[in-house]
């Protein structure tokens, strides 16, 4: 309200003559001054000895008046002295009037302030520079940028009051000073950022408002709200913007009449604009505004809420959301109360085999098919990054039931392209309001475990069939490749007396040892003649990315190692590890000879196919380089192991 009155003052003495100020007014403000709710001082403009503060300024830093007006700004702000006369001088000059400080009470305590200080002029008509010190400690300087602003002009105004006390007596003095001044008053009146309108309510004979005319009005009114006052003055609102609601009329009304000012925002529909709006009546039935267009703070402002209570990628509700929502509907009246949790079944997998665009993809399919297969009154949020949680009030355990039966229905019906979409769910239900909600929430979290334990492993198993389908659909030479390797792998096993469970652990090792060729662009993969440099190295990920896929299924996990290994060499210049010798597993190393041997013997367009023989000579040759010279000696000794 005192920022108001503020207001006011300044702009009936723009319009009035300065010397018609009175000893009264004098006194008035400074009355104000002491009273006001922000904390205030006056300083010498040169020393930055304290000439005067307020109580607010006693309550904020501990000290009495006496002590404040006997100590220097150098006490109170830790900057050192010659830092604090640079940013004083810049106050002086009005080059800079917003400072950002940190101030030591007398207790001890470092508060972070925002100060607004501008040049005035003090009792004997000397300068001095008025401080209004906001605490902005809570906020550590994140405050808002357009409350920044509107504090900057409230505290510029409440500066102009004081200099207009001031130097009552010493305008009298100087006719041209008093000029000058008047001019700098008129200037920010007309460049305030803030808008300024002054209007007359119009009531009807019951009193009630009805409308309101538009008598004065300043530049900023015409920027932020586009209408121009020489085109206003003397009209009502009713004319000029007839869809006004009558939410103004009456909020202005209401001022206008009883004098009680009031502040306020709120959305104009007939300027698709949202305002904060102060207003105050300095007569009866008028009443004044000082407005700021806050729609970009507001859109902005819902913005943030937004993304602090979604999950960016499914648009659902995230993990802070359904921690306040928990406990807000942790009540009797929404019993009972049940939780689902849900586990995605093989994101990984799928990352790792189709990449995390297609991993992506998946969530927000599964997070589309809760949104279908939930109420409205459900809260769904995505808590991490597989899993998901359902709050249902007022949902007994068979409605609960039902509601996941059609989620599980909704999800085995779809198909994404070549992914297999899984889910598993588990959930309790809150029967009674003694119930620990914590208790419930590990409930439902332990029967989601429990199935996950035989959904997800049969889920990956499909998910490595359908993986292996796909790759030899894109390229047969990839399954008949596959397939030989499998083939001279199971030979070798045989030359080499290995018994039945390892023959079958070759077996799936030769099928699955370049599975990880799935991930790798097809434009490579089918390419003719020879891999350029980035083609090689995009297709030597095929090992590290077969290893993850075959990690990721229990079944398989024995066949990861050959995966990741079967491209090492024995001499240690293989990759992607480079291990060399014993280090390189036992399968591994039967499946990088029949790998080899295959791809000498098959045709491919860059190179030669070689025979039988020749293969057979060219590994014999690369023994103890490229291959295992022990497994190479067996094979030289029973050159007609393939028949």
């Amino acid at each position: 309200m005192k920022n108001f009155i503020s207001i006011l003052i300044i702009i009936f003495s723009i319009i009035a003559p300065i010397s018609s100020y009175s000893e009264s007014d004098i006194y008035k403000s400074d009355e104000l001054f002491h009273s006001h709710g922000s904390v205030m001082l006056i300083l010498d403009s040169d020393s930055g000895k304290i000439l005067d503060a307020n109580h607010a300024a006693e309550k904020f830093y501990g000290y009495s008046l006496s002590e404040l007006k006997s100590m220097n700004i150098s006490q109170i702000n830790i900057l050192d002295e010659k830092e604090i006369k640079a940013e004083m001088q810049l106050a002086k000059s009005q080059e800079r009037t917003y400072f950002e400080f940190r101030h030591k009470l007398k207790n001890g305590e470092i508060k972070y302030v925002e100060v607004y200080s501008s040049p005035i002029f003090y009792q004997n008509g000397d300068e001095a520079l008025l401080s209004i010190v906001h605490d902005i400690s809570p906020r550590v300087l994140a405050e808002n940028k357009a409350n920044r602003a509107r504090i900057g002009v409230f505290s510029m105004l409440a500066v102009l009051l004081f200099a207009l006390a001031y130097i009552s007596i010493a305008t009298r003095r100087n006719s041209k000073k008093e000029i000058e001044i008047k001019r700098r008053f008129q200037s920010l009146f007309d460049n305030m950022n803030e808008g300024f309108a002054l209007h007359e309510i119009i009531c009807d004979e019951a009193g009630k408002p009805i409308d309101y005319k538009f008598l004065e009005a300043n530049k900023a009114f015409e920027t932020i709200t586009g209408l121009k006052i020489d085109e206003l003055k003397g009209k009502t609102v009713k004319q000029v913007l007839p869809k006004t609601e009558q939410y103004w009329i009456d909020l202005y009304g209401k001022v206008a009449t009883t004098g009680e000012p009031d502040k306020v925002q709120h959305y104009a529909r007939n300027l698709m604009k949202h305002f904060s709006v102060n207003v105050y009546s300095p007569k009866s039935n008028q009443f004044a505004t000082v407005f700021s267009d806050v729609t970009e703070e507001v859109y902005f402002s819902e913005k943030i809420r937004y993304l602090s209570f979604h999950d960016q990628l499914t648009g659902l509700y995230n993990r802070h959301f359904f921690e306040e929502e928990l406990l807000r509907l942790d009540t009797e009246r929404n019993l009972p109360l049940t939780i689902a949790l849900l586990d995605v079944n093989g994101l990984k997998l799928t990352n790792d085999a189709f990449g995390h665009k297609k991993g992506d993809e998946l969530l927000v399919k599964v997070a589309e098919h809760l949104k279908t297969e939930c109420r409205f009154d459900d809260i769904i949020a995505r808590i991490g990054g597989d899993e998901f949680v359902i709050l249902l009030p007022k949902t007994s355990e068979q409605e609960a039931s039902n509601i996941i039966e059609r989620i599980y229905t909704s999800i085995e019906n779809t198909k994404m392209d070549n992914i297999i979409i899984s889910v598993s769910i588990g959930f309790d239900t809150k029967t009674n309001a003694t119930q620990p909600v914590s208790e419930i929430f590990s409930k439902a979290e332990e029967h989601m475990y429990r199935k996950k334990l035989t959904e997800s492993q049969s889920m990956r198993n499909k998910t490595i069939s359908l993986i292996l389908q796909t790759l030899n659909k894109a390229d047969s030479k990839e399954k008949i490749h596959s397939e030989n390797v499998s083939k001279i792998a199971v030979k070798i096993g045989k030359l080499l007396n290995l018994n039945q469970q390892t023959l079958k652990e070759i077996e799936l090792a030769g099928l699955m040892h370049d599975i990880g060729k799935i991930a790798i662009n097809n434009e490579v993969l089918t390419k003719f003649g020879i891999f350029s440099e980035s083609e090689m190295i995009e297709i030597r990920r095929h090992p590290e990315i077969g290893y993850h896929i075959l990690k990721s299924v229990d079944e398989y996990a024995p066949l990861a190692e050959c995966a990741l290994s079967h491209h090492e060499r024995w001499d240690g210049t293989g990759y992607p590890r480079g291990l060399k010798q014993d280090e390189i597993p036992f399968i591994a190393r039967i499946i990088q000879i029949a790998d080899a041997f295959d791809a000498m013997t098959s045709f491919r367009s860059y190179k030669e196919t070689l025979s039988i023989q020749e293969a057979l000579e060219e590994v014999k040759n690369n023994s103890g380089t490229q291959f295992d010279p022990d497994i190479v000696k067996h094979i030289a000794l029973n050159p007609n192991f393939l028949k």
